[in-house]
């Protein structure tokens, strides 16, 4: 599969990609369906000097299933090409190199013998490893194609993802299907971990909600207020309480993959 980190230019490893899936019909209006723009004018990217912004690229990163270090990376590709002083492109060029020496996101790297540690890293650095490994647990979602089709995600992606996960035991292929062994969702226990995984599936709402926003049951949104002291602290324990039994919830087959991110603080 191809790696974003064996790249310095976002046009050659978007021609890659699209070179990758050619049997794939209609892949680049896929792409630029994701990236939010007409199939007309990523053609005119992959031509020409006209430049992709970076919501463009945070679309196609989310339809490519980056991890959140593969996201930057491709995120600062665009914006060296788009960078108009050499200050601004020799700080993007330092942070790349940076990233292409540590590539904590390589797949292939990741593939080797690891502890449980850095299993759990793996599993919270992207959004759809926790959605492949849920999505083993409905009956007509168990097989590669059906998987990457549903999530939007490479075939070849997926498979690697699901070999993973095998290894680490959350999942074991059955004949020609993969189901699910544990149907718990592994807990982030320290704050790396956290932020991790919140801005994975950060990345996820945000094309979600370009993408998606009218798929019945979907909400996204932000709301301010104000509190007295001691109605927030009883409005903050009901919360916790909806959150506990939503992390909770069992109510016979599942047939969907739902996640509920939520940030509550005091400013």
């Amino acid at each position: 599969m191809i790696s974003v980190f064996d790249y310095s230019d976002y046009r050659g490893f978007i021609n890659a990609k699209i070179k990758e899936n050619a049997g794939k019909r209609g892949y680049q209006g896929t792409l630029a369906k994701y990236a939010g723009c007409q199939s007309s004018f990523l053609s005119q990217v992959l031509s020409s000097n006209v430049q992709l912004t970076l919501d463009h690229g945070a679309g196609l990163s989310e339809f490519w299933g980056f991890n959140s270090h593969e996201a930057e990376y491709f995120l600062d590709l665009i914006a060296y090409d788009r960078a108009s002083t050499k200050s601004l492109r020799k700080v993007l060029s330092e942070r790349m190199e940076k990233a292409k020496t540590l590539d904590d996101a390589s797949l292939k790297e990741k593939m080797a013998q690891v502890t449980n540690s850095e299993e759990l890293e793996l599993y919270f650095s992207a959004w759809y490893w926790a959605a492949i490994h849920l999505m083993t647990s409905f009956t007509e979602f168990q097989t590669t194609e059906k998987i990457a089709k549903r999530l939007n995600l490479d075939v070849a992606m997926v498979e690697e993802c699901l070999g993973k996960l095998a290894q680490m035991e959350f999942v074991q292929k059955v004949g020609a299907s993969w189901k699910i062994t544990k149907k718990t969702f592994p807990v982030a226990k320290n704050l790396p971990l956290q932020l991790m995984q919140q801005k994975s599936w950060f990345i996820k709402a945000n094309n979600n909600q370009k993408f998606f926003s009218g798929r019945e049951g979907n909400m996204h949104g932000t709301v301010v207020r104000v509190f007295t002291e001691s109605s927030y602290h009883e409005f903050s324990k009901a919360f916790a309480k909806f959150v506990a039994n939503f992390s909770s919830q069992k109510d016979g087959a599942p047939s969907e993959v739902v996640c509920l991110s939520y940030d509550l603080f005091k400013v």
